[in-house]
């Protein structure tokens, strides 16, 4: 391992460790959520403002019929490796925060979202495809709840050629969330009151929220359907 200058980036194996502007307490401090549901969509938020249409919640179990890994999959425009700094580097602080004020797309400016998990998990891992210059490129990042103010990222890969963008979430280890927390009315309640409104208002951009439970198709929020039309209009949810 292998410190620089400023004490920032340190080199483990074939990822580099940088350090983030915040400390363990800061993040436990600063407002990030308690609740799972509202944890969870804010990785949503975090796919729609990366320009996503389509959102997979994917939930995998292990052998003892237990919650492995949960994943989410966005077609957004990844996170771009030079912009690292701006985005995982600083803490109550995004990117997002320098975009035109008042947009749709922009739910998030402070950068707390990306620490959200820590309510259910103890690891969460970003893999990430993105466009620079009429090139593909991916990478990874990872960050563990017992040591917030760090995060790993992997170099990033020069793909053969350009390819669909997008990012796609996992997260392990868990400390209290299982399968069934997912697989629950109150949950998709949850993200139907969550994002009714969002997707209502960009039907036409036919964006969708996919639940699936070991590849098993539970539930599709589509933005273009009657049945949004009605919840919109009668306070109607699904049951």
């Amino acid at each position: 391992m292998v410190k620089d200058k400023k004490n920032k980036v340190l080199f483990r194996g074939v990822t580099m460790q940088k350090k983030v502007q915040i400390n363990n307490k800061s993040v436990e401090t600063a407002g990030v959520t308690k609740d799972y549901k509202l944890a969870i969509s804010e990785y949503i938020w975090n796919s729609f403002d990366a320009k996503a249409s389509e959102i997979y919640i994917n939930c995998k179990e292990n052998q003892f019929g237990g919650l492995e890994i949960l994943e989410i999959v966005d077609n957004g425009e990844g996170i771009d490796y030079e912009n690292l700094d701006n985005t995982f580097g600083s803490f109550l602080y995004s990117e997002k925060s320098n975009r035109i004020q008042g947009s749709s797309y922009i739910h998030g400016n402070k950068g707390k979202g990306r620490y959200s998990f820590i309510v259910f998990a103890n690891t969460a891992v970003w893999e990430t495809v993105y466009n620079s210059d009429n090139k593909s490129y991916k990478y990874s990042i990872t960050i563990n709840s017992y040591s917030k103010d760090f995060y790993d990222a992997s170099p990033k890969q020069e793909l053969s050629s350009k390819t669909v963008t997008g990012t796609k979430v996992t997260f392990s280890d868990f400390n209290t969330l299982s399968k069934a927390a997912i697989d629950c009315s109150d949950f998709k309640d949850f993200l139907l009151n969550t994002f009714a409104w969002f997707l209502y208002l960009n039907s036409d951009k036919n964006y969708r929220i996919v639940i699936m439970i070991l590849s098993i198709l539970l539930d599709t929020f589509f933005s273009n359907t009657l049945w949004f039309l009605r919840w919109y209009i009668m306070g109607w949810s699904v049951a």
